[in-house]
């Protein structure tokens, strides 16, 4: 599978799946540090978009 060579050469970071039940099951098999989930707080957190919000002084 081409996600363990990327692995093999240190080229593959992490995959996102949805949720629990649409993590295909192709990816059993990795161990955990290279999935996760967009459920997740952590993961929402670094990839929302937040809007600025204007008329604001600071």
């Amino acid at each position: 599978m081409i996600v363990d060579f990327l692995i093999e050469e240190d080229k593959f970071k992490r995959i996102l799946f949805p949720n629990k039940q649409f993590a295909s099951s192709l990816y059993k098999s990795l161990e955990p540090k290279y999935y996760d989930y967009l459920g997740n707080e952590g993961v929402r957190r670094k990839i929302e978009y937040k809007t600025k919000k204007k008329g604001l002084l600071r």
